[in-house]
């Protein structure tokens, strides 16, 4: 027969774990929803700039004249086709400059700053085979 101030520190231990639990799940999940917003955000900003520019060439090209293509002249589709590419390549313009941004901002970090990430990565690295080894 197990005593009864077992079967107390083992209630004990249960809730304690079971709050930590709750406690954990709750404060994780806010954080989860931070995060979210915030990426939802940028997702809307950049559509909200690609609805903008590109999405009004493609309504208005697509407004001009519902006759098909094959029936009008040949001046049309070719009008048509010098509109998509050079939005075409605006947007490459635009990836590019994103990478390029990119870049910069990696190009950025001090030799210092560099170290220390090389640092931080090899010590987590060195424990994970560490507790690899025990295991």
């Amino acid at each position: 027969m197990v005593p009864v101030w077992v079967w107390v520190l083992l209630w004990i231990f249960l809730f304690g774990n079971f709050a930590y639990g709750v406690y954990y799940v709750f404060r994780h999940g806010l954080d989860a929803v931070a995060k979210a917003g915030q990426t939802g955000s940028q997702i809307a900003e950049v559509l909200g700039q690609l609805s903008d520019s590109e999405l009004d060439t493609a309504r208005k090209a697509a407004d001009e004249d519902p006759t098909p293509f094959f029936a009008r002249p040949l001046t049309d589709a070719t009008d048509r086709y010098t509109r998509t590419r050079e939005a075409v390549e605006k947007s490459h313009l635009r990836k590019a400059s994103r990478h390029d941004d990119a870049l910069k901002r990696w190009d950025g970090y001090s030799q210092e700053e560099l170290e220390s990430i090389a640092g931080r990565i090899e010590h987590t690295a060195e424990s994970s085979d560490e507790r690899a080894h025990y295991e």
